[in-house]
């Protein structure tokens, strides 16, 4: 290999990069984490929102009763009103 980048075969001259295109590896990594972010972290959020469709707690998957926190792990479930803590001042 040359310092141009050019390998030399039998009949035909092979071109290889040496260096980064700074501009298309900016924007394809960009591109690409922007992709792994939104798998990451809408996952999640699908998961959720199935779990509450179906009546379940979103972290621990606890059939949710009336209680606007789940009775099994203490998880405040989104959508129910919390009732006012009573006790006296």
């Amino acid at each position: 290999m040359t310092s141009t980048g050019i390998v030399s075969t039998s009949l035909f001259p092979v071109h290889f990069p040496i260096r980064p295109i700074w501009s298309g590896l900016l924007i394809d990594a960009a591109f690409y984490g922007t992709i792994l972010f939104a798998l990451s972290f809408g996952a999640g959020r699908i998961v959720q929102a199935r779990r509450l469709r179906a009546g379940l707690c979103p972290d621990c998957k606890y059939p949710i009763g009336a209680s606007p926190v789940c009775t099994e792990c203490g998880t405040p479930i989104p959508g129910k009103a919390q009732a006012p803590e009573s006790g006296a001042a």
